[in-house]
C-alpha cells in the first residue's frame, strides 16, 4: 500500500517505520492521514515523549526509564537516530 504523509507531521524515517509497524500488526489497514495525525505522534527521544506526558523524572533517571514508562501506557515505535512514535494515548 502506497502511504504519502504530510512533511510537517512525520519525518521520513518516523512515516516508513510507522508504515512498516501498521503493516505488521494489520496488513489489512486503510491509510487515514487525519487519523495517523490524531492517533500517532513523533519524538526526538523517549524523554521528550514523557516529559510531553507529565513525567517528572527523578534524579538518575534516563531513556531507559522513560521507555518503560511510555511503553507501559503507550504503543511505542522506535526508529532511525533514537527517535520514538508514541501512540493509543
Amino acid at each position: 500500500m502506497k502511504m504519502t504523509l504530510n512533511s510537517a507531521t512525520f519525518s521520513r524515517s518516523a512515516a516508513e517505520a510507522l508504515f512498516y509497524f501498521l503493516e505488521e500488526t494489520n496488513p489489512d489497514w486503510e491509510f487515514d492521514e487525519v487519523g495517523l495525525r490524531l492517533q500517532f505522534a513523533e519524538y526526538g527521544d523517549a524523554c521528550q515523549a514523557a516529559l510531553d506526558r507529565g513525567w517528572a523524572p527523578e534524579e538518575g533517571e534516563d531513556e531507559e526509564a522513560a521507555m518503560k514508562l511510555l511503553e507501559r501506557d503507550c504503543i511505542v515505535i522506535k526508529f532511525i537516530n533514537g527517535g520514538v512514535i508514541i501512540g493509543g494515548f
